[in-house]
């Protein structure tokens, strides 16, 4: 799925001509801003109807649609599968884990 980390890059990599499409794991309004925000000029998604119902809720807190989410809810490692991550991708991902300002209160994934 997209990531926005990963939106950033391409977008700062192939500069602003050429299009960036985000696609997988973008199910709302919320998930589809926060990639457009990123860079994407493009979104892919099945949940079309679902971006278009949360339109109505945008005008009730419109900040709040763009504020990001605890790093370990997006975080790519809480969706794959450990035993198949090269060594270096695990450390760095428990690495931030560990390090989180945010790890007592939402991240016990490592404990």
């Amino acid at each position: 799925g997209a990531f926005e980390d990963h939106i950033k890059i391409m977008r700062e990599t192939v500069g602003p001509d050429i299009g960036v499409k985000a696609s997988g794991g973008i199910n709302n309004l919320k998930d589809a801003l926060r990639m457009i925000e990123a860079g994407a000029s493009r979104i892919g998604t099945s949940a079309g109807v679902a971006i278009v119902e949360g339109v109505s809720m945008l005008k009730f807190a419109p900040k709040a649609w763009l504020e990001p989410e605890i790093p370990c809810h997006i975080c790519p490692v809480r969706s794959a599968n450990m035993s198949k991550l090269p060594k270096g991708v695990y450390a760095y991902y428990k690495k931030k884990c560990l390090d989180c300002p945010h790890r007592d209160k939402y991240n016990k994934f490592y404990e």
